[in-house]
């Protein structure tokens, strides 16, 4: 077959990587021979199971080599469509995107972005901003003009609303 790399299923990741020193190394990781063959993600074992929507903010790791880092898998406030190219000419959409995995210097700066986050908005937190600068702040702005009709319905009746839908 002509085309076999177009037969491969791809897997598509927003990748935010606090510590310099590690963004400098995954990118010359990534762009040198090595690829993402030593690049893994999975779950922090120890993270203990929210009540709910267990995938709306999870505790995650990311390993490069041999060396581990603390993560957090968060939601964007809106999907991001992704687009790729073979031939730098034609693009086609690819996927929608709707999380990012933040990666921390670690365990504690994880824990205190995310009591940071879990004061400001609640136990099921996600990024509150965009991926842009011009989307910097986005969920305030989003709802502002609908904010009083929303503090009606407290924010724990709504999780288990939404729950009980999703279960049902």
């Amino acid at each position: 077959m002509a085309h076999d790399w177009m037969t491969y299923q791809q897997q598509q990741l927003i990748l935010r990587v606090l510590p310099e020193e590690l963004r400098v190394l995954v990118h010359e990781h990534v762009s040198g021979a090595g690829g993402l063959d030593d690049v893994h993600i999975f779950r922090d074992e120890e993270q203990p199971d929210p009540p709910f929507f267990p995938a709306c903010n999870e505790r995650m790791v990311f390993q490069l080599g041999g060396k581990r880092w603390a993560a957090s898998l968060v939601d964007l406030p809106c999907p991001v469509e992704t687009h790729r190219t073979f031939d730098r000419v034609t693009t086609f959409k690819s996927s929608d995107v709707s999380q990012v995995l933040i990666v921390y210097r670690s365990e504690k700066e994880r824990d205190n972005a995310e009591a940071d986050a879990r004061s400001k908005q609640g136990p099921y937190f996600g990024n509150p901003s965009g991926l842009t600068p011009p989307t910097s702040g986005i969920m305030e702005g989003r709802f502002s003009k609908t904010r009083s009709q929303l503090e009606q319905f407290p924010r724990h009746e709504v999780t288990c609303t939404a729950c009980a839908i999703n279960a049902g």
